[in-house]
């Protein structure tokens, strides 16, 4: 996958590896192999997508809601996906928010991974451009049920002193030397796994962490790593929602952990 929208037939020729002349049965089994893990709404985005976007039907128009208004919707049962960056999103956060940073790669399809186009949902924005983009990004994967943002942010529901959740971080320096004090859980892609890992860690891909949380101990202290610290922290705000406290997002990832060049294995 590539984030550019345009390209050339010579660049491609020259760059992508599934244009590469090859004989038939090497290209099936190329293109059959390795594939990335699909979002649950797969055949719903491909659909959405053939069609006539133009003259598909209007999206619910979001509603700004204050903080009591916006607590009552979670209350019957709305989603809330919190936008911002990891490191505020760790600052503080309301309770059983999820998190997937609007700024990241593939925002829409990793909300795909973690919940359904049928939820309602809610959403915390940094600001009015972000609230736009991440409807444009939304809509385009099926997530057509946004009934209403938080008005004024996160500032506004500190204002009204309602719960507050934070999300502790945790340096590659910090992971290394307490290693022996910590489960370590890579919520990486397989591939990326098989590349090299952690020696301590076991392996659970974000996108699974929601079925799979019960083969964790709630009450062991828990480190969180991906590549970057983006999907670690989608993990992270799912595991919240378990029961899971004593939780660390790793700051930087195995990128950082690589860099530091502490030792890595590969099964």
């Amino acid at each position: 996958m590539n984030p550019k929208t345009s390209s050339t037939i010579g660049f491609e020729r020259k760059h992508n590896p599934a244009v590469a002349p090859r004989p038939r049965p090497v290209f099936i089994e190329d293109m059959n192999e390795n594939l990335p893990q699909r979002p649950p709404n797969m055949y719903n985005i491909v659909e959405r997508n053939r069609g006539d976007y133009a003259h598909q039907p209007a999206s619910l128009i979001p509603l700004p809601l204050d903080p009591l208004t916006f607590q009552r919707e979670m209350e019957h049962g709305a989603e809330v996906i919190d936008t911002r960056i990891p490191h505020h999103f760790g600052e503080s956060h309301i309770p059983g928010a999820l998190h997937i940073y609007l700024r990241g790669s593939s925002f829409a399809t990793r909300v795909g991974f973690v919940t359904s186009p049928e939820k309602r949902l809610l959403l915390v924005v940094k600001d009015e451009r972000d609230l736009q983009e991440a409807l444009a990004q939304l809509s385009v994967v099926g997530f057509d049920q946004v009934v209403g943002y938080l008005e004024g942010g996160m500032e506004a529901w500190q204002e009204a002193n309602l719960p507050l959740q934070r999300l502790d971080q945790l340096t590659v320096e910090t992971l290394h030397s307490s290693i022996h004090n910590l489960n370590v859980l890579d919520v990486r892609d397989q591939s990326e796994w098989n590349e090299g890992h952690i020696r301590a860690a076991r392996h659970i891909p974000y996108y699974f962490v929601e079925q799979n949380h019960a083969e964790l101990d709630v009450s062991l202290p828990l480190a969180v790593v991906c590549g970057s610290g983006q999907r670690s922290a989608i993990a992270c705000s799912i595991l919240q929602r378990h029961g899971f406290t004593t939780l660390f997002n790793v700051i930087g990832g195995m990128d950082a952990w690589n860099n530091a060049g502490y030792e890595t294995i590969v099964d």
